[in-house]
C-alpha cells in the first residue's frame, strides 16, 4: 500500500498504499507478521499457486495509474512510473498530479516531495509491517495472510495484526500482473492499473539508491 498517495499524513500513507505506496505497491520486508494458527491459514493449493506465479517475477517495471477511493468515492488519480526488484527493492515515481519519489533499498524508505524541499525517511520493515503487499516481495512473508481465487482475482485478507486490510491482484493471459487492488479497514482503496510492462528485463542498481539533493531537509522517522 511498498510497496504513492507504497508508500503530508501524505507521506507516511503514500507508503502504506504503495507500494507502493502505497504498491508496491512497495518497502518490504522481514517485518514481524503474526503467524496465523492452522485454522486461518490459507488454502495451500491455491496458496501455492499464487505463490508460482509471483516467484516468476524478480523484476519488473511499467507505468502505474491508481485511483484513490475514500469511503467509495474517487478523490484522486496519480501517474507515474515504478521499478522492483524482488525481493527488497522499489521504485515509485509519481508524476502528476505532483510529483515524488518512493525508494525501498531493503533498509530504508526513501520518500521524496520535491514541493516541500523534504525526503522521509522510515525503517523499511516496520513500513510494511503486516501489510499485504508482503506477499509481492517476500516469498516467506505467507503466515497471517488468507489467500483465495475468485472469478480471475487472487484475494489476499489480512490476519492478526494485518486484519482489515486486503490486496486483490489479476494477471493477464499472459500472466502478467495488470492490475492491483490495497483497501484497509478505514475505507481507503487505492487501484492500481499497470502498463507497459517490462518484467525479467535487468535494472540497474542505481535505480533504487536515493541521493540526497543538496538543500533538501532529511525528516528521519527510523526508531532504532
Amino acid at each position: 500500500m511498498v510497496l504513492s498517495t507504497l508508500f503530508k499524513k501524505a507521506a507516511h500513507s503514500s507508503v502504506v498504499r504503495a507500494v507502493m505506496a502505497t504498491t508496491f505497491c512497495v518497502a518490504l520486508i522481514t517485518s514481524p507478521i503474526a503467524q496465523a494458527n492452522q485454522a486461518q491459514s490459507e488454502p495451500a493449493p491455491q496458496a501455492e499457486t499464487l505463490r508460482a506465479l509471483l516467484a516468476n517475477i524478480q523484476t519488473l517495471a511499467g507505468r502505474f495509474e491508481q485511483h484513490i477511493y475514500e469511503n467509495e468515492e474517487k478523490v484522486e488519480v496519480m501517474q507515474g512510473i515504478f521499478a522492483l526488484q524482488r525481493p527488497s527493492q522499489l521504485y515509485w515515481e509519481t508524476e502528476s498530479p505532483d510529483e515524488s519519489v518512493l525508494v525501498a533499498d531493503g533498509e530504508t524508505v526513501w520518500y521524496y516531495n520535491p514541493f516541500i524541499e523534504q525526503v522521509s525517511l522510515f525503517a523499511q520493515s516496520q513500513t510494511m509491517a503486516s501489510n499485504p503487499l508482503l506477499v509481492l516481495l517476500e516469498s516467506d512473508a505467507w503466515d497471517g495472510f488468507y489467500i483465495q481465487f475468485d472469478q480471475g482475482r487472487w484475494i489476499i485478507d489480512g490476519q492478526d495484526e494485518a486484519q482489515g486490510q486486503q490486496l486483490v491482484l489479476r494477471f493477464n493471459s499472459a500472466n502478467l500482473l495488470v492490475e492491483m487492488e490495497l483497501s484497509d479497514a478505514y475505507g481507503q482503496r487505492s487501484v492500481f492499473m499497470l502498463s507497459d510492462l517490462q518484467e525479467n528485463q535487468p535494472i540497474a542498481p542505481k535505480r533504487f539508491e536515493f541521493i540526497v539533493p543538496d538543500g533538501v531537509d532529511i525528516d528521519d522517522q527510523r526508531d532504532y
